[in-house]
């Protein structure tokens, strides 16, 4: 998955809209980033952080988290993590057009960077 330490599998798309699974082993993730769609992130398996605007949200089964386009954010798994990522002005996990890498904030613990 470009920009990541994870990997990733479409699992749909139409009109800007798509779907993907994503996957991160443990002490894996994706780097802090931007892009201009919102995507919604439902935990499949697996425990980790979303670091959104320099503060982490536990990740764990059964949890969705709204990521809204253009805030920084990344993800940093404690142990496998699986997720389904559904967003808005989508490209597919492989292009280098899906994110924007930015430097973490400074209030942005260390044990979460990637």
């Amino acid at each position: 998955m470009a920009n990541s330490f994870g990997t990733g599998e479409s699992l749909v798309k139409h009109d800007g809209l798509g779907a993907d699974l994503i996957r991160f082993s443990k002490g894996e993730g994706v780097q802090n980033h931007t892009h201009p769609g919102h995507h919604i992130l439902f935990v499949l398996s697996g425990n980790g952080y979303v670091v959104y605007a320099g503060k982490g949200h536990k990740l764990e089964p059964g949890i969705c988290y709204f990521v809204q386009g253009n805030v920084d954010h990344a993800i940093k798994a404690t142990e496998d993590l699986v997720m389904i990522a559904v967003g808005n002005e989508h490209y597919q996990v492989d292009s280098e057009q899906r994110m924007t890498p930015v430097a973490y904030r400074e209030e942005t613990p260390e044990e979460l960077r990637v």
